[in-house]
């Protein structure tokens, strides 16, 4: 796995690499982003296994909306949300994402 900050706009909100290999490690689910077969934005909750390396895998039926989209445009973002602390006062919420 390749962990790569460089992108991130807000630089003091920063993950540690080993505390996101945490949250890959204890989550229980992640949000599967990608496009569907007919060109449409489509995301779905999945429950996931990371190898500790450099693969995250999900099950599902062996046919289907996903694999049909998958099959077609298979670049995905896959995104682990964990500690999440609402802070209604603020208007806002805090949470660390992978």
């Amino acid at each position: 796995m390749i962990f790569n900050n460089d992108g991130v706009r807000r630089r003091d909100r920063l993950m540690e690499e080993n505390r996101a290999v945490e949250l890959l490690q204890n989550s229980e689910y992640g949000i599967l982003s990608m496009i569907d077969d007919k060109g449409l934005p489509y995301g779905i909750p999945l429950n996931y296994v990371w190898d500790g390396d450099s693969s995250i895998y999900i099950h599902c039926a062996p046919e289907g909306h996903k694999l049909d989209g998958l099959a077609k445009y298979p670049n995905v973002s896959f995104c682990i949300v964990g500690n999440v602390n609402l802070l209604p006062s603020k208007f806002t919420t805090e949470y660390e994402s992978v």
